[in-house]
């Protein structure tokens, strides 16, 4: 077993550093994509509690968000296309141009693609920056909470947050299963 109590009073004595490392953090998971994003919100809620898991999750993933638009706007394309395709491509672009910052809070609640390559995408079509962290912080917010809950109370599993947080991410993660079946039947037609 962790001693969470012991790690939690290890961190408190990094002061900022600790928060700091833990955005920093999401940025490199953003750039190296070899674990989910989710599992960093669930780690920062299990760490530093609610709201202070979210609060600084929200910022990784804001902070994180604006280095690959930064990085969509020049090789976003190419790495995008080689990852999802270009069908899926021209239909993520059609979808950010059609619908702009809706279509991104969209993508980010219910999550059809991975988030790196959301951040491509908008640096690809060129949605305004202001409007692109706008709606990167509102669509990310629900689950971000909902995942620095779930760590948060993750070892108290009797507790009704921790079930209505699980409850929550599972209907999330339906309607995303449902929503990119639907895309790709519509690709493929």
């Amino acid at each position: 077993m962790i001693d969470l109590d012991g790690l939690r009073s290890v961190l408190s004595a990094l002061g900022p550093w600790a928060p700091l490392g833990l955005v920093a953090l999401f940025v490199f998971q953003q750039l190296l994509p070899v674990f989910p994003s989710f599992l960093l919100v669930a780690l920062a809620g299990l760490l530093f509690g609610m709201p202070w898991g979210a609060i600084w999750s929200m910022l990784g993933i804001i902070l994180s968000a604006a280095v690959l638009y930064g990085l969509g706007t020049r090789w976003g394309r190419t790495i995008t296309r080689k990852v999802v395709g270009n069908e899926r491509l021209i239909l993520a672009e059609t979808l950010l141009l059609r619908r702009g910052v809706w279509g991104l809070m969209g993508i980010r609640m219910i999550p059809v693609l991975p988030s790196y390559l959301v951040s491509y995408l908008a640096g690809i079509v060129r949605i305004p920056f202001g409007l692109y962290l706008v709606g990167t912080g509102l669509g990310g917010f629900p689950g971000t909470v909902l995942y620095a809950l779930l760590g948060d109370r993750i070892t108290q599993p009797s507790d009704p947050w921790f079930w209505g947080s699980l409850l929550s991410l599972a209907m999330l993660s339906a309607s995303a299963l449902g929503i990119d079946r639907f895309i790709t039947r519509k690709i493929y037609r």
